[in-house]
C-alpha cells in the first residue's frame, strides 16, 4: 500500500462511508437518486455547520488580531530594515503572543473543505446507479447535464449556476474584508468551475446545493435575528418530515423508517434553542472536565479497536475462505489493516477534529455521548 492509498483510507474513506450511509438510507426511503442527493447535501451541511461556524470564528479572531497588530508591524517594516527589522518584529510579535504561522488559521475553512470535496467527488463520480438516472430536466445524473445546446456544442448549466451562487456567497461573506481574502474565495470558485465542469451532474448538483446552503448561511449572518428564525423554521420542517416518514410515507419498511424519523427529531431538538432556556440550571450542559475528556479519548480508542480489529478478525475467523485470495498470502491481514485504518480515521482523526473545534460545553456532551455509545457497542459485541 502506497502512502497515497494509506492517507486515502485514513482521511477520505471514513467521510465516504458517511456519504454512503446517508445516501443509502435516503434512497431506500425516497426511491429517487436526485432527491437522495438533495437529502445528502442537506444532512452533510447540517452536520458540518457547527464545525464550519467554529472554523469561521477562529478565522475571524485571527483576522482581527492581524488587523490590530498591523499598525505597528507596518510601521516597523517601513522604518527599519535587515536584522534590526527582524529583531523588532520578533520582539513585537512575542510581546503580543503572536507567531507568523498563526496566519495559517485563516486557511482553516478551506483546509476542512478539501477532504469533504474529495470524498464527495470520489463517491458520486463512481456511483454506477446514477448513469442513465434522470432527474427533472437532467437526462442522466451520471453524465454532464448538457442542458443548453448551441449547434453541435453542449453547454453545461449546472456548473455555471454553481459558480454564480459561489461568487454571490463569496461577495457577501468577504464584504469589508481585505483584497487577499476576496481573491482567495473568488479564485476557489474558478477552480471548482474548472474541476467540475465536465463532471457528472449528480456531483455538480450536490455541490450547487452546498453553495446555496452557504449563501443562505451568509445572508443570515448579515440580518440580525435571522439565524434564530431560520433555525426554528428548519426544526419545524424536520418535525413535519419526521411525522410524514413515520405516519404517512409508505416507502420502505417501518424498521427502516424509524431511524430516519428519529434522526430528524434529534436534528429538530438540536436546532431549537427555546428548550435550553427552560431547563433548570442543574440540567444545563456543564463545560468540559478532565473526566469527560478522558471518556472521549478512551471511547475513541475503544471503538477503533473494536470496529477496526476485533470485529474484522472475528468475521474472518468465522469464514476464512471468503477472505483468502489465491496468490495473495497477506489478503486476510490486508482486510484487517484496511478496516483498522478506516476505524482510526473515523474515530481518532475526524472525531478528534470535531472535538478540537467544538466549544467547552459541546466537548462535554461529545465525551459523555461517545462514552455511552462505546459501552453499548461493547455490550452488543459481547452478547
Amino acid at each position: 500500500m502506497s502512502i497515497g492509498d494509506l492517507l486515502f483510507q485514513l482521511l477520505i474513506r471514513p467521510l465516504e462511508l458517511i456519504f454512503e450511509i446517508v445516501y443509502g438510507y435516503s434512497k431506500i426511503l425516497l426511491g429517487n437518486s436526485g432527491l437522495s442527493i438533495i437529502v445528502l447535501s442537506l444532512c452533510m451541511n447540517l452536520l458540518l455547520l457547527p464545525l464550519y461556524n467554529r472554523a469561521d470564528a477562529i478565522q475571524e479572531a485571527e483576522r482581527e488580531k492581524e488587523k490590530r497588530l498591523s499598525r505597528w508591524g507596518d510601521h516597523i517594516k517601513k522604518t527599519f530594515s535587515g536584522d534590526e527589522r527582524f529583531m523588532l518584529l520578533q520582539t513585537y510579535y512575542r510581546q503580543n503572543n503572536y507567531k507568523p504561522y498563526h496566519a495559517l488559521k485563516g486557511l482553516l475553512p478551506l483546509v476542512l473543505e478539501i477532504p469533504f470535496f474529495i470524498a464527495a467527488y470520489h463517491f458520486l463520480s463512481h456511483l454506477a446507479e446514477l448513469v442513465g438516472c434522470s432527474f427533472g430536466p437532467i437526462a442522466s445524473l451520471g453524465a454532464p447535464d448538457g442542458l443548453l445546446k448551441l449547434g453541435s456544442t453542449s453547454i453545461h448549466i449546472l456548473p455555471i449556476l454553481m459558480t454564480l451562487i459561489n461568487l454571490i456567497s463569496g461577495a457577501i461573506y468577504t464584504k469589508g474584508l481585505p483584497l487577499k481574502d476576496k481573491l482567495q474565495l473568488f479564485g476557489m470558485a474558478g477552480v471548482f468551475l474548472v474541476l467540475l465542469y465536465n463532471s457528472p451532474s449528480g456531483l455538480v448538483l450536490y455541490w450547487t446545493l452546498n453553495n446555496l446552503f452557504s449563501l443562505v448561511k451568509n445572508l443570515i449572518r448579515r440580518i440580525p435575528g435571522a439565524g434564530k428564525a431560520v433555525r426554528n423554521a428548519i426544526a419545524l420542517l424536520c418535525c413535519l418530515g419526521s411525522g410524514y416518514i413515520l405516519l404517512l410515507y409508505r416507502g420502505g419498511t417501518l424498521k427502516r423508517r424509524i431511524p430516519m424519523a428519529l434522526l430528524l427529531l434529534l436534528a429538530a431538538v438540536l436546532l431549537m434553542d427555546w428548550w435550553k432556556k427552560r431547563l433548570p440550571g442543574r440540567w444545563q450542559f456543564p463545560e468540559e472536565t478532565p473526566t469527560s475528556r478522558k471518556g472521549f479519548w478512551g471511547a475513541c480508542l475503544l471503538l477503533t479497536l473494536l470496529t477496526g480489529l476485533l470485529i474484522p478478525s472475528s468475521l474472518i475467523k468465522s469464514s476464512p475462505g471468503e477472505f483468502v485470495q489465491i496468490g495473495d498470502f497477506y489478503s486476510p491481514v490486508r482486510h484487517i489493516f484496511n478496516a483498522f485504518l478506516l476505524a482510526a480515521g473515523l474515530f481518532l482523526v475526524w472525531l478528534s477534529i470535531f472535538y478540537g473545534l467544538a466549544g467547552k460545553k459541546a466537548r462535554w456532551g461529545m465525551g459523555m455521548a461517545l462514552s455511552g455509545i462505546a459501552c453499548l457497542a461493547v455490550v452488543n459485541y459481547m452478547f
